[in-house]
This record gives structure tokens, sequence and C-alpha cells, in this order.
């Protein structure tokens, strides 16, 4: 348990200096928290939390809105590398960490995969889904497409690591689904496009 807790204050000491690098750049908790205030987000879901770095600051500037949170904190031996070079021990110290770091806001929380979570809500539920869980270009394309459906018009769908980390999935993934001049690119990565009709009926 201390072990766990020295990670993340350690988390916390990069995170601060990785601010300082940006000299005048956004976090991804900055470029969301501002698009919910402007385009008045009440319901939002994020997928895939781990340690809540983002969520963790995002409830704290837009304290109005209802959220619904989805990870599994599953360990997987089958996998190998990034987060799935920790056990279970770590997953379960997270999923309580942040957990009792947004007990008094309003949060959902949802422990199990995307596609599973995406099947509990009818279409055009979310005003905002944040997709920032599996990386690779089969399990983005998926998010994007199972979770598309459940924003509703007007409404943003969001992501992370729009960049040429992990291969370019994320990017090539995104392109599948929309325009260039569909897609806003924001500092840290992030990736967002308005919601319209139009787009929605590209995957049914």
């Amino acid at each position: 348990m201390i072990r766990n807790v020295i990670k993340i204050k350690k988390r916390n000491i990069l995170t601060r200096a990785r601010r300082f690098f940006l000299k005048d750049g956004k976090n991804r908790w900055d470029v969301i928290a501002e698009l919910i205030n402007k385009y008045g987000i009440n319901i939002y879901a994020e997928i895939g939390i781990y340690k809540g770095g983002n969520i963790r600051r995002i409830v704290r500037r837009c304290p109005h809105v209802k959220y619904y949170l989805v990870d599994p904190y599953k360990a997987n031996p089958n996998k190998k590398g990034g987060i799935y070079r920790h056990d279970q021990e770590h997953f379960d110290f997270l999923k309580s960490f942040v957990a009792n770091n947004i007990k008094n806001y309003d949060a959902e929380w949802m422990y199990t995969t995307s596609l599973k979570a995406s099947k509990k809500f009818d279409d055009d539920f979310f005003d905002m889904v944040f997709i920032d869980a599996d990386h690779s270009y089969n399990a983005v394309k998926q998010d994007i497409k199972v979770w598309l459906p459940k924003i509703k018009p007007g409404g943003i769908i969001i992501g992370h690591d729009y960049n040429n980390r992990w291969k370019n999935d994320v990017v090539k993934a995104v392109h599948e689904f929309f325009t260039k001049k569909e897609i806003h690119i924001e500092d840290d990565a992030i990736w967002w496009v308005k919601v319209t009709p139009m787009i929605k009926k590209r995957i049914l």
C-alpha cells in the first residue's frame, strides 16, 4: 500500500513538471473542462480511468456534471507491457484511490469493459464521451463505433493521444470515422468532434 501511495505522489510531481514544460499549453483536463463549460455539458462519460489524473481534476472544475466512469480495473496476464505489467493488487488500489478522491461528486462507476458499458445506455444519452482506454487501432475504432450513437446531436466525442505514439493507431482510427474538417485538435494530443445527425448515420 505504501509503495502504491509513493507511486501516486511521484506521478503528481511528474505531472506538474510536464505542465511546466508545456509552457502556455494546456493539459487534457484543461481542454475538457473548457469544452464542458463552453457547450453546457451536463452528462459526461469517461472511458478508461486508470489513475484518475484526468477525472480528479475535471470534477473539481465542473461539479455540476453527472459523470459515468468506465474502467474494469482488472489485471490481464495475457497482455504484456504498459498498464498490464501490474498485478491485481495494483488495480485494486487504484480503484479505491480514485473512487475515494471523487466520492463527493455525482459520479457513477461502471467496473466493466467499454463494450459492455456502452450497451447499458440508450442512444442520444450523453452530452460528451471522452475515450482514453485501450489505444490499439481496433480498440479505439470499436470505442468510437459503440459510443458515438450514445451521444446527443450537438454533443461531443473526444479522445486523447492523437499523435505518433501507439503506432499512430489512434490517429488512424479517428480518421476512419471523421474528416479532417470535422476533427478539432487541441493541446496535449486531444482530438474532438461536434456530433451531428449526419456523422451518426455513418455507423448505422
